[in-house]
């Protein structure tokens, strides 16, 4: 899973969490990012695809545990 192989990708690279952009409407990739820890952060966007306007929803996946406090 790719959470678990960024990390190790580039050693010295301090890479905090994983973004990504997924289809409003679809329900199945929803679920297998929400499965993952991905959780969606607020940020939408709407890009064209042949015609038609297609909204997204942007997931984030910490890669490094919180900060004590």
């Amino acid at each position: 899973m790719i959470t678990r192989t960024v990390p190790g990708y580039a050693p010295g690279v301090r890479i905090r969490d994983i973004t990504l952009w997924v289809l409003r409407e679809n329900a199945r990739a929803l679920r297998f990012y929400e499965q993952a820890g991905f959780r969606p952060d607020g940020a939408e966007e709407t890009f064209e695809a042949g015609g038609a306007r297609v909204p997204e929803v942007r997931y984030t996946h910490p890669l490094t545990p919180p900060a004590a406090v």
